[in-house]
């Protein structure tokens, strides 16, 4: 797997030239089986191996690894090409701590199906900085694993890993994925989107959201398509609900019925358009109006509203 420095300064690199998370180009370990206390790195260079695997509970498929190291961390296994982080967490004082993270031995579970051409792939991503974006885009997880206090990696004589740990990640998905006779079935729940009952002081703070725009209006408005047009809009209304405009005497204007069976619009509409005329299709006067909206239940609103009419611009008639 691929081997990625994780020290932040380019020039405390292995080689003074790898920016952080670019993959180390250092010969690396095959296999555990190429370790010994005398031997040097004898495996292709930017990988190594890693003590464990991860794998997909959802697919069963077995995914692919980065590994990474600080090699300025010297003391910490830094630069051996191994994931053998150490329990060192930082030095110093708080004043001025030193962050160690046992040589930032990092762990990076990447969403692609473990093979040997997959971890080519891998390698050769960190030659081309999309390549590399669309790689770092499938790193679905990443550790900061450091070892115990009082354990210390002996790969010669008690195995590379000093337990066995199982690390099981429990992520909640909204959508789940089961495969029969290579045919995908995906399952998901709608059930927290539908909607429900609003309780009294629910539905009455839903009623302080109605409005109408634009307000005050002087003469047109944005809704309005041609100089014949006098639009303005009632917004977030409620799905059923009477809209009674009035003039200031107390005269009806308008009556809108948005109640169940006597809607003459869309209740799934959450506004409603006012061509700014009285029951008879005749334009109103400007001047003060009052918008009342009845909700039921005792539920209801007013709004004050005040419109300038224009006159009726024919002159491109």
């Amino acid at each position: 797997m691929p081997v990625l420095e994780t020290q932040d300064e380019e020039e405390l690199s292995w080689d003074g030239a790898t920016e952080r998370l670019d993959i180390k180009l250092k010969a690396g370990y095959a296999t555990a089986s190429n370790l010994s206390i005398s031997n040097t790195n004898n495996g292709e260079a930017g990988l190594s191996f890693f003590p464990g695997y991860a794998i997909n509970l959802e697919t069963g498929q077995r995914l692919c690894l980065m590994i990474g190291e600080d090699s300025w961390l010297k003391g910490d296994n830094g630069d051996d090409m191994l994931w053998n982080p150490t329990s060192n967490l930082s030095t110093g004082s708080f004043a001025t701590r030193n962050w160690k993270y046992g040589g930032k031995h990092y762990v990076y579970v990447v969403n692609r199906k473990y093979a040997a051409d997959a971890v080519t792939e891998m390698k050769l991503a960190f030659d081309n900085r999309v390549n590399k974006l669309r790689l770092m885009q499938d790193v679905a997880w990443v550790g900061v694993p450091m070892l115990a206090e009082g354990f210390e990696f002996s790969p010669i004589d008690s195995g590379y890993v000093p337990n066995d740990i199982k690390l099981k990640i429990r992520v909640s998905q909204p959508i789940s994925r089961t495969v029969d006779n290579g045919t995908a079935t995906y399952r998901f729940n709608t059930g927290e989107l539908a909607k429900s009952e609003l309780d009294a002081g629910a539905a009455d703070s839903v009623l302080d959201m109605v409005n109408v725009v634009p307000n005050p209006y002087y003469g047109f408005s944005e809704y309005e398509s041609s100089q014949l047009d006098n639009t303005v809009k009632i917004t977030n209304l409620p799905e059923n609900c009477v809209i009674s405009i009035f003039s200031l005497d107390g005269s009806l204007i308008r009556k809108f019925d948005r109640t169940a069976g006597k809607d003459e619009f869309n209740n799934q509409e959450t506004s409603l358009e006012w061509d700014i005329k009285n029951y008879k299709n005749i334009p109103i006067a400007s001047g003060v109006y009052l918008i009342h909206i009845d909700a039921g239940d005792g539920r209801e609103r007013t709004i004050k509203w005040f419109g300038i009419m224009r006159p009726q611009d024919l002159s491109s008639f």
